[in-house]
Parts: C-alpha cells; sequence; structure tokens
C-alpha cells in the first residue's frame, strides 16, 4: 500500500506480483470492482 510521507495516510493503492498471466487474470476479474 502506498502511503502519503507528509499525511501518513493510505492513498489507496498498491502493487502486486503474480507467479503466472493466468493468476493476474483471475484476480483481475474477481477485484476489478473494489
Amino acid at each position: 500500500v502506498i502511503y502519503n510521507r507528509q499525511t501518513d495516510q493510505s492513498r489507496g493503492f498498491g502493487f502486486v506480483t503474480m507467479s503466472t498471466v493466468e493468476e493476474a487474470e483471475k484476480a483481475v476479474e474477481m477485484f476489478h470492482r473494489y
């Protein structure tokens, strides 16, 4: 999760790494509305 250094609050996004393209596509399908 990415934080604002001045306010120490979450900026509302983060990054993940998937092992395979298929895993990434499944995650996008499951969580794209969150």
